[in-house]
């Protein structure tokens, strides 16, 4: 499913062109279920092997989207952050990036005195129907909660498009009336609880985001 993902999603990005298959063979050194990526070093390189093989060009903007929202098909509704680092990754160096749109603001040289230590616990981080409604579940209380914010906070929902919006610089306001903003918000909820809240203008907004899993007995909102 994961080589799926790539393809189908470069497919759906070229309509108007037939992409062509591969035979694939598959070598790697990164642990399985360890929390390390595996599954998305898989999309990365099947999708850099399907733009080869195609003569396609895309920018690194377009790849590092492309390939956050083809993982989406195996069920689990993730970023783009493992695949950027990924693919942009220098050995020697840090590379610091943005979202929304997707930008490398700036790679600097790593300090020579320090060490990045990478321990495999051993403990699996099993991709289970049970551990993916309880990792989609936290995406849909992040949407939902934000939505409930603004919606309880009108007079700001025109300047918050993104939750990193809430913050003193952006808002006008000090670091304490931003905690009393988060306040307006439920710690914990229910599916229920959110329907009821939210007005009916955030119908498909619900609907979407709950049609991800199965129903959690809370939502942790704030």
């Amino acid at each position: 499913n994961y080589i799926k993902a790539s393809v189908l999603r470069l497919q759906h990005k070229y309509q108007d062109l037939k992409i062509r298959g591969m035979n694939l063979a598959v070598i790697g050194d990164v642990p399985m279920a360890a929390g390390l990526s595996s599954s998305s070093t898989i999309v990365v390189s099947t999708l850099q092997a399907a733009i080869a093989l195609n003569g396609l060009e895309l920018t690194s903007r377009q790849f590092i989207d492309l390939c956050g929202e083809g993982e989406w098909f195996v069920g689990s509704r993730g970023g783009a952050g493992d695949h950027a680092a990924i693919y942009l990754g220098q050995r020697g160096k840090i590379a610091q990036v943005g979202y929304m749109p997707f930008r490398v603001e700036k790679v600097i040289d790593a300090p020579a005195d320090y060490r990045v230590l990478i321990a495999n616990s051993h403990i699996k981080a099993a991709k289970s129907a049970a551990a993916k409604d309880m990792f989609n579940s936290r995406i849909a209380a992040y949407n939902l909660g934000f939505a409930l914010l603004k919606q309880r906070c009108p007079e700001y929902a025109s300047v918050l498009e993104y939750v990193r919006d809430i913050n003193p610089e952006k808002l006008g306001l000090r670091t304490g009336e931003i905690y009393k903003l988060l306040m307006r918000v439920p710690e914990l909820t229910t599916r229920a609880e959110i329907t009821a809240a939210l007005s009916s203008g955030h119908t498909k907004l619900i609907e979407e985001n709950f049609s991800t899993h199965r129903e959690q007995p809370f939502y942790y909102l704030r």
